[in-house]
């Protein structure tokens, strides 16, 4: 009886418990409903409590022109918080014996004004004087969307006199940081990223990106695969009724080829063009078959500048042209691959079914589309989309120089 009620007490007292972090996890999430629903908000939230879970959860968009939300895995600029990892990386190349934060500017960068007068500590410290670009309202008046290069942003402050005698005073500057990105890449012979990845991240473990980018890809494959297999089967089934037993035998053999390439084919970061090119022939011959009157266009063009790319980067974008094409005489589907100077360049354009045109922008497939470019090509790809009476258009274009 005395274990009976020891039981009761231990079921009751943990069911209370979940039942109030329950509430406080409501609580939370309209607290923070109200800040974004009041555009004060946009971000994702992690909330832990005595070692248990409450909240976990992204609240308003990562693009807002794409209606893209937020969601628990989303990855941020993290603006200045980057200023620790080029701290870190500078005392660990002095660590390495391959510079000295006593080293003047002027051993790496000669030309620039008073670079015998200021040391990477000056830099590192935020005492070298250096006039901070953010300050000038040219800066600002710059397109933020677009990368810019280390030599441009250079320019921004070079010709500005200092503001003080380096090691004299303290004012915080963003073009002294500049100036460190720059001497890690003259240095290390490697682009910032590739320094910041080679002596940080990969010592450390730190995998985020690659495992999202898995996970974005094995998102990718699980709602694709099983909603074309069954669209597929289904046209295969229709083509054996009607007795067109061939041909039904062809598809099921470009269906078999299409499965085993995305499901154990395509695991790797990237895969030949070439694989590729016939994986999106395929999936479109074989969404061709359920269209009756559609006019269907795919042409590829490639100088051989780009060898490799991530695998089924580009599916969503066939999938939601015919997802959302009409079918009649006057329906089309026209799309093309380039691949010229390093530049990938992909256009989808499709007829749309007016009753189904206001879902036709946006979707699962499209915002795994947007978080891969963005994760594979940060800061180098553009993707725009558009959508007007009948018509639906998609382009890519990703520059793929290093």
């Amino acid at each position: 009886m005395m274990k009976k009620l020891v039981f009761l007490l231990l079921a009751t007292t943990t069911l209370s418990s979940c039942l109030l972090a329950q509430n406080e996890a409501k609580k939370i999430d309209s607290l923070v409903l109200k800040y974004t629903n009041d555009a004060e908000f946009t971000g994702t939230v992690l909330i832990s409590k005595g070692g248990n879970l409450l909240l976990k959860k992204g609240y308003g968009y990562s693009n807002t022109e794409k209606k893209i939300a937020n969601d628990a895995s989303t990855i941020y600029n993290i603006a200045s918080l980057t200023k620790t990892f080029t701290a870190a990386l500078i005392l660990k190349l002095q660590e390495e014996g391959k510079l000295s934060i006593e080293d003047r500017l002027s051993k790496y960068y000669p030309a620039f004004p008073n670079a015998d007068k200021i040391t990477i500590h000056h830099l590192l410290t935020h005492t070298s004087g250096l006039f901070n670009y953010t300050d000038d309202k040219n800066f600002w008046a710059m397109d933020q969307t677009k990368e810019v290069k280390l030599e441009e942003m250079i320019v921004l402050f070079t010709d500005k006199p200092l503001q003080f005698q380096p090691g004299t005073n303290f004012r915080y500057s963003n073009s002294g940081y500049t100036m460190l990105g720059y001497i890690i890449e003259k240095v290390t012979g490697m682009s910032y990223a590739s320094a910041l990845d080679r002596f940080i991240f990969q010592p450390l473990g730190m995998q985020l990106t690659k495992e999202n980018l898995q996970l974005e890809f094995n998102f990718l494959r699980s709602q694709v695969n099983p909603h074309f297999l069954f669209n597929t089967l289904n046209n295969v089934y229709g083509l054996i009724l009607n007795d067109h037993k061939e041909k039904s035998a062809g598809v099921l053999a470009r269906l078999s080829q299409f499965l085993r390439y995305s499901l154990y084919e395509s695991n790797g970061d990237t895969v030949p063009v070439e694989k590729e090119r016939q994986l999106l022939k395929d999936y479109i011959d074989l969404e061709s078959i359920r269209l009756n009157q559609t006019k269907v266009d795919f042409t590829y063009e490639t100088d051989n500048s780009i060898t490799s790319m991530p695998p089924m980067l580009l599916i969503p974008v066939v999938e939601n042209a015919f997802k959302y094409c009409s079918d009649n005489s006057d329906s089309y589907i026209n799309m093309s691959l380039q691949i010229r100077n390093n530049i990938i360049s992909f256009h989808s354009k499709n007829s749309v079914d007016t009753d189904r045109q206001s879902a036709a922008v946006g979707g699962i497939g499209l915002s795994n589309l947007d978080k891969r470019l963005q994760l594979y090509y940060p800061g180098k790809n553009q993707c725009q989309i558009s959508s007007s009476g009948k018509e639906y258009s998609i382009s890519i274009n990703i520059d793929c120089h290093e």
